[in-house]
């Protein structure tokens, strides 16, 4: 295995109750230090994907893998030992995931959301959390809102305290699925460039499920299009963006 891949996935089977197939022999690998951006029209599998990686999804077919190592995914058709249980909780603590529409606890203030993970989930001690969770918050410019409400919060500020509520885990790879589309055009443009931050200056992994196609261009590496399940082109993002490719410029044209 090349020693740079940090996430993989290898044939990634997944069908809904109805019999759809959401995603069809997926398969991918994120490189230390890249921003892979995951684009594709409504219902392609991509939002679902990142769920899979992240071991949030069971699934029908395939694995995960987090530097070699096996997330011991649910899966449909089989009920998990208690050892593959434990290795898919170890999994997701490696594993951070910024959901679209934040998940934030409204009953907690914003210190308390972020000190979840590294409190029950690594099981630090609650002195510890407290110090992962200022030093995410720092992170986000969102330092002093540590003892708020999350409902005092914009949505803007919402989606900065779920991105710091991933990083205080110290994830080694970040996986943030839409990050700026319940925002408004200047909400959008400061996460934006905080992910270019984050990107750029913190050279975190990350994937990126996204519609903003300027904000695809601007920060991913790599951009992998998905068409009804299936990863249809895998391109550097300069020549995704100056593909000639029938599929490819078809989505742009209507994105």
């Amino acid at each position: 295995m090349n020693e740079r891949v940090v996430l993989s996935a290898e044939g990634i089977v997944k069908r809904w109750p109805n019999g759809r197939v959401v995603l069809d022999g997926v398969t991918l690998s994120i490189m230390e230090r890249e921003v892979v951006a995951i684009v594709g029209a409504n219902g392609c599998g991509k939002s679902t994907l990142l769920s899979v990686l992240a071991g949030l999804e069971s699934v029908h077919a395939g694995s995960v893998r987090l530097r070699g190592q096996p997330a011991a995914l649910p899966n449909v058709d089989a009920r998990a030992s208690r050892q593959e249980e434990r290795v898919l909780r170890a999994h997701r603590a490696r594993v951070g995931l910024v959901f679209q529409q934040y998940h934030l606890f409204p009953h907690l203030t914003v210190g308390a959301n972020c000190m979840m993970g590294p409190q029950y989930g690594l099981g630090l001690h609650v002195s510890e959390a407290a110090a992962r969770a200022r030093a995410a918050l720092l992170r986000v410019g969102m330092h002093e809102a540590f003892d708020r409400a999350v409902t005092e919060l914009s949505g803007g500020q919402q989606q900065r305290v779920a991105i710091a509520r991933a990083l205080a885990n110290t994830p080694e790879v970040l996986l943030l699925d839409e990050p700026t589309s319940a925002l408004d055009p200047q909400r959008t443009r400061e996460i934006g460039a905080l992910v270019r931050e984050l990107a750029s200056e913190s050279a975190t992994t990350m994937v990126v499920v996204t519609h903003d196609l300027e904000l695809a261009r601007d920060v991913a590496d790599r951009v992998v299009f998905l068409d009804a399940g299936r990863v249809e082109a895998e391109l550097p993002t300069e020549q995704f963006f100056g593909s000639q490719d029938a599929a490819i410029r078809e989505f742009l044209a209507h994105a």
